[in-house]
């Protein structure tokens, strides 16, 4: 099996010199206590991932563990001591990425411009009609 690591490489090794992310949470900017899952397609496939990254700020570990416990990190697993915005999303994957000696760049993507993967593909094909593509809230509204 691929790891993330290695699907990376690959991307990298083909020419690849920007990967395209995006998350599905809603989190406002400038709060100080969040995570969130990251998901790059190619990667996610190519790995069989659910996700790609799981970055968390420093608050919102301390307020999941207490400040006296250890907390164990994936490999996955970025932590940074910033408040929220779309712009720390990037630039904290664009570092793992440089300290993982994988030199490419991350642009991020709505996640209704990617194809999906990983859980975000589960939750489309789960929630959307199949034949007509309607979103099942649609379906189950009362006329």
């Amino acid at each position: 099996m691929t790891t993330l690591i290695e699907a990376l490489q690959i991307l990298q090794d083909n020419g690849t010199h920007t990967i395209d992310v995006y998350f599905a949470e809603i989190i406002n900017d400038g709060d100080t206590a969040w995570s969130m899952d990251v998901m790059c397609d190619p990667v996610n496939d190519m790995a069989k991932l659910p996700w790609t990254w799981t970055i968390y700020s420093l608050e919102e570990v301390k307020q999941i563990i207490g400040e006296d416990r250890a907390f164990v990190c994936d490999n996955w697993d970025i932590i940074v001591d910033v408040p929220f915005s779309e712009q720390v999303i990037c630039s904290a994957i664009d570092e793992w990425l440089l300290v993982n000696n994988i030199k490419m760049k991350t642009r991020l993507v709505d996640i209704n411009d990617a194809a999906g993967s990983g859980y975000i593909k589960d939750v489309r094909e789960t929630f959307l009609d199949g034949i007509s593509g309607t979103p099942l809230s649609e379906l189950l509204q009362d006329d």
